[in-house]
């Protein structure tokens, strides 16, 4: 994992150890970029309580609000902040991160 200065961002993915019952809407949270897979992954940290917990970086975004109504980070700004490079992306990860640009523009 790189280490990230801390990027600020919004998430509503559900987590079961903060008390989100799965695969029901979860509240829009605040959060930080701590460390970043360099794939799918980012472990982020709480504003309100500091927890540390994974999250798929499609569903951290730029502005609060929810999955396809905001744009998600940008993959690339989290790998400038990692380590000041910008590091080559597999094609399937760049699609990936297309798409859901795609979806969130739609509405």
């Amino acid at each position: 994992m790189k280490k990230c200065k801390h990027i600020t961002c919004w998430t509503d993915y559900p987590f079961s150890e903060l008390g989100d019952v799965p695969y029901h809407q979860a509240p829009i949270r605040h959060v930080n970029i701590v460390t970043y897979d360099g794939d799918k992954y980012a472990r982020v940290s709480f504003a309100n309580n500091g927890n540390l917990l994974e999250v798929k970086v499609g569903y951290l975004y730029s502005k609060p609000g929810r999955y396809g109504q905001v744009k998600c980070v940008n993959p690339r700004k989290i790998e400038r902040m990692g380590d000041g490079k910008i590091a080559k992306r597999n094609d399937r990860f760049r699609k990936e991160w297309k798409r859901q640009q795609n979806a969130a523009t739609r509405y």
